[in-house]
C-alpha cells in the first residue's frame, strides 16, 4: 500500500510537469514567429520627427521684386519758390544752385550723402529708403498714387496736379512747383525730382528767426526798472 501511493505520487508530478512545461519549438516554427515580431515592429515604427520638420520648412523663398527699366532722365528745371529752384541735368544729377544734391542711377535716385534713396520697381512700386507712412506706386498713366488717396500728376507740357495724400486740399497758401523744360519721356524722373522736393521743402514750415541786431542783441540785457527812478525831496505828505 506504501509504494503505490509513492507511485501514485510520481506519476502525478510527472503528469502535472507535463502540463506546465512548454513543448519545444520546431525550427520552422521559431522562423515564422520572429518573421510576425519583425512585421509587427517595422509597421508601429514612428517616422523620424526630422521628416516633417524639413517638409515644413521647405516652402520657397518669393523672389525680390523686379527692378523697373532705368529711368530716362532729361534736362529740367523744378522752380519752388521766388528763391529756390532745382534743376534736374544731363548728367543725371540734381542740383539746388551748383551743389548736386541726389543723382539718378539706374532706376533708383539717390540722395548725395545719405542712405536715402528711391527706387522704382516693375510693376510701378516706389520704394522710399527710409520708408514712408505711405506707400507710392507709378499707374498706368506715370502718375504717382499715394496709398489712401493722393497724387502728383505732370501732363504732356510740364503742368503740375497734385493731390495731397488722403485726398485732403493742400494748404490755402501752397503753391505747386512750375517744371520748365520738361518731356514726356523724362516724366517719372521729373515726378521724383518733384517728389524729392516736396519731401525736402515740406519738412519744416517753422518762419526763420529773426536777423540779430545791435538794437536786438543789446535789449534784452537791458533790466526794466522795478519802480519810477527818486528825483528830488521827497513827495510831501
Amino acid at each position: 500500500m506504501k509504494i503505490r501511493t509513492t507511485a501514485s505520487v510520481l506519476a502525478v508530478g510527472a503528469l502535472l510537469a507535463g502540463c506546465s512545461s512548454t513543448p519545444e519549438a520546431t525550427e520552422a516554427e521559431s522562423t515564422a514567429t520572429a518573421t510576425a515580431v519583425a512585421t509587427a515592429t517595422a509597421d508601429v515604427e514612428t517616422p523620424p520627427v526630422t521628416t516633417a520638420v524639413a517638409t515644413a520648412t521647405a516652402e520657397p523663398t518669393p523672389p525680390p521684386p523686379e527692378p523697373a527699366a532705368d529711368l530716362v532722365v532729361t534736362p529740367v528745371k523744378i522752380k519752388v519758390d521766388a528763391k529756390n529752384t532745382i534743376e534736374i541735368k544731363a548728367d543725371k544729377g540734381i542740383y539746388l544752385g551748383t551743389k548736386k544734391i541726389a543723382t539718378f542711377d539706374k532706376n533708383t535716385l539717390k540722395i548725395e550723402g545719405m542712405n536715402d534713396s528711391m527706387a522704382v520697381f516693375k510693376d510701378g512700386t516706389i520704394e522710399m529708403k527710409p520708408a514712408s507712412m505711405k506707400k507710392l506706386k507709378f499707374n498706368d498713366k506715370d502718375e504717382i498714387e499715394f496709398e489712401g488717396g493722393g497724387k502728383i500728376a505732370l501732363d504732356d507740357k510740364g503742368k503740375l496736379t497734385m493731390v495731397a495724400p488722403g485726398d485732403k486740399p493742400p494748404p490755402k497758401d501752397f503753391k505747386p512747383p512750375v517744371v520748365t523744360g520738361f518731356k514726356p519721356e523724362g516724366r517719372r524722373a521729373t515726378s521724383l525730382g518733384v517728389l524729392l522736393v516736396l519731401f525736402t521743402t515740406g519738412a519744416s514750415k517753422e518762419p526763420a528767426p529773426p536777423p540779430v541786431t545791435r538794437e536786438t542783441s543789446v535789449a534784452p540785457t537791458a533790466k526794466p526798472s522795478a519802480a519810477p527812478a527818486m528825483t528830488g525831496a521827497a513827495p510831501k505828505k
